[in-house]
């Protein structure tokens, strides 16, 4: 794990980096931002899973998003997470960035309510919430007082990422939401274990019948009505996608 803190102001603000190691987007952001001046609070940036980047894997021994808050003599991705958690003690507000090989819009993601407010400081539209059943508990979200995942797209530049984490410091700041509206999801329960996705596209409602995945050749229709998300993740196991529900109660 490495640190790197910059910046001056009253407000502290950490952003997390590469907990999987073949993302590489939240490390370069990080060392990029480190450069820039101005900024108007403090930042801690934390590259995480520095064993996983050397050898450009998701990680070494377990998901490092699975493992927390972690063991101080645990296994690679555990002492790591640990280690953040240590360096997140006083940062209210925590970013902790990934990117994804599914084809869709960049989507911030919480696991507590308690982090709607920083959420709505992020000038993106799409937020979703993991239900216990699918983070169990165990991801970086669930400690730190407000702390969001931000999902980006493998191919999304990194100047564009800068450009909405100097917007949502800025929003931190001076204590405003972003002006973008929410359209708001709760994540349930995945589709698994039924061949390759057919017919789906992330974010777009399938109804009850619909096809969703091709087994065998066997076309598989969906058993009930659901927003496919996460389609095309491959770090995901025996998992077409996650199904989601639209949530009025966060919008």
């Amino acid at each position: 794990m490495k640190t790197i803190e910059f910046g001056e102001g009253r407000k502290k603000v950490a952003i997390v980096g590469s907990l999987h190691g073949n993302e590489l987007i939240g490390k370069q952001v990080i060392e990029m931002l480190s450069k820039e001046k101005n900024l108007g609070a403090r930042i801690k940036g934390i590259i995480a899973n520095e064993a996983a980047i050397k050898i450009n894997k998701r990680f070494v021994d377990v998901d490092g998003n699975r493992c927390f808050p972690g063991k101080r003599n645990g296994n690679t991705e555990e002492r790591m997470a640990f280690e953040v958690l240590h360096e997140l003690e006083g940062y209210r507000y925590v970013i902790d960035i990934h990117s994804t090989y599914a084809k869709m819009p960049d989507t911030i993601i919480i696991t507590k309510r308690r982090a709607l407010g920083l959420a709505r400081k992020v000038p993106i539209k799409k937020l979703v919430m993991m239900s216990r059943s699918i983070a169990k508990g165990k991801a970086i979200d669930d400690f730190p007082h407000e702390c969001i995942s931000i999902e980006f797209n493998r191919d999304t530049d990194a100047n564009h990422v800068i450009k909405l984490v100097k917007a949502t410091i800025r929003n931190i700041i001076e204590g405003k939401e972003a002006a973008v509206s929410k359209d708001s999801y709760v994540v349930k329960g995945v589709l698994g274990n039924t061949g390759k996705a057919s017919g789906i596209e992330n974010y777009r409602l399938v109804k009850e019948g619909d096809p969703v995945a091709v087994n065998n050749g066997e076309l598989i229709r969906s058993r009930k009505r659901f927003y496919p998300i996460f389609i095309g993740e491959k770090g995901y196991k025996n998992v077409v996608c996650m199904m989601a529900f639209k949530s009025a109660r966060m919008s």
